[in-house]
């Protein structure tokens, strides 16, 4: 049976955070040394904000720079740095979902320490 929230369940919700919690700050990282805030309107400074953030947060499910961030040298530390934490993140995601799908219900051999002691199982 396929479940809607499948995409969602390998990760745990603090987990969810934590990826949308990066996501932001790298964003804000981002837009802070394409454009320093020496005065640019606020229309302008959330739009850059919030594709930044799109894009810090699609890097971490196989995403690319746009190619106007790729060739500026302030930011090829930060995308290195963001690039091997997102494929952490993305090779992990990529493994829970497929065991999620392979196994069709998951039975486990004791629940807690008593039902171990009590049961035969053999390590």
């Amino acid at each position: 049976m396929l479940v809607w929230d499948l995409f969602l369940s390998p990760f745990a919700a603090v987990t969810w955070a934590a990826v949308l919690f990066c996501s932001l700050a790298c964003s804000l990282i981002v837009t802070f040394i394409v454009s320093p805030p020496a005065a640019p309107s606020f229309l302008s400074s959330a739009a850059s904000l919030a594709a930044n953030t799109w894009f810090c947060f699609t890097f971490y499910f196989g995403g690319r720079p746009p190619p106007s961030l790729a060739g500026d040298s302030r930011l090829r530390l930060l995308l290195f740095l963001t690039c091997l934490a997102a494929n952490v993140v993305f090779i992990t995601y990529r493994a829970a979902l497929v065991s999620k799908l392979a196994v069709e219900k998951e039975t486990l051999p004791f629940n807690d320490w008593d039902s171990f002691m009590a049961s035969d199982y053999k390590y």
